[in-house]
């Protein structure tokens, strides 16, 4: 037997592939796409995207860009993204905010802002993607993303994340990112958000995605120094709109902090009630 396995191992050895093995963040993209499709054409309110994917409804269950397993406990955690490359932008100086003020964590939302019911924070990875940026989500699907096109992101020095599922078997869920900014970079972030939306946010899916979602901004000015409401519709393949309601996100920035919500079930006033909170912790 083992002449065998030998001689067989033997005629196996050094032979190719017949097609090269895909890259494995490429890999890492399509079992994420799987999830993606499986939550959302089951109306689970979960909007898993990726290669920058992120959640837009329950939590964005998505792996780390540098392949470190999330922490086993559920408290909010703080993250230092890896900026992208400085680009040139003759805006304004880079001169570092200063550190908050309040205790650590305090510009994050609270159970209390959540509506009636009980809260539990639960994991929810929301920006895996080259950037560690939310709107990064089509890094890697959408041929016009290129980071040097957006120039806050290099401005960008700190990151909180968190996210609330009501307890009791409900699907209701919250997420939350907060960004902070050098001085005088939070109100171009606001406009990299309106450009990435305009640039990717129109995209038709293929047969490896069978479902892709477009964004398109329906409101502004809703809380804090500027605001935007983006409604999320998923599109998939041979069909068209999906008919079942889709999350919507919220994005406020208060000075240089800028946050992003999102919140299932999908509903604009809740999702803007929830924001105007959000932007009241960072003030």
């Amino acid at each position: 037997m083992s002449d065998q396995l030998d001689a067989l191992f033997a005629g196996v050895r050094g032979v190719q592939p017949p097609a090269a093995f895909a890259p494995a963040e490429q890999v890492r993209w399509r079992g994420r796409q799987r999830t993606h499709r499986k939550a959302l054409l089951a109306g689970a309110g979960v909007l898993t995207i990726t290669t920058a994917a992120a959640g837009l409804g329950a939590g964005l269950a998505l792996p780390r860009p540098d392949g470190v397993a999330p922490p086993t406990d559920s408290t909010p955690t703080t993250t230092r993204p890896t900026s992208p490359p400085a680009t040139a932008s003759p805006a304004p100086s880079r001169t570092s905010s200063p550190p908050p003020t309040r205790k650590a964590g305090s510009v994050l939302l609270q159970p209390d802002d959540l509506g009636p019911g009980t809260w539990r924070p639960f994991e929810a990875e929301q920006m895996q993607n080259r950037d560690r940026w939310y709107w990064g989500l089509w890094d890697g699907n959408c041929p016009a993303y290129k980071s040097s096109l957006f120039p806050s992101l290099p401005h960008r020095h700190a990151v909180e994340t968190v996210a609330y599922q009501a307890v009791g078997g409900s699907l209701r869920s919250v997420s939350q990112v907060v960004e902070r900014y050098d001085n005088g970079w939070g109100g171009r972030n606001l406009n990299d958000v309106r450009a990435v939306i305009d640039r990717c946010g129109n995209l038709d899916p293929t047969p490896e995605t069978l479902a892709m979602p477009n964004f398109a901004i329906v409101d502004t000015g809703f809380a804090g120094d500027d605001s935007l409401l983006v409604r999320v519709d998923l599109v998939q393949l041979g069909q068209g709109p999906s008919s079942d309601p889709q999350p919507y996100i919220a994005v406020v920035r208060v000075g240089d902090l800028v946050t992003t919500v999102r919140a299932y079930p999908p509903d604009a006033d809740r999702v803007r009630g929830i924001a105007q909170r959000a932007a009241a912790r960072l003030g």
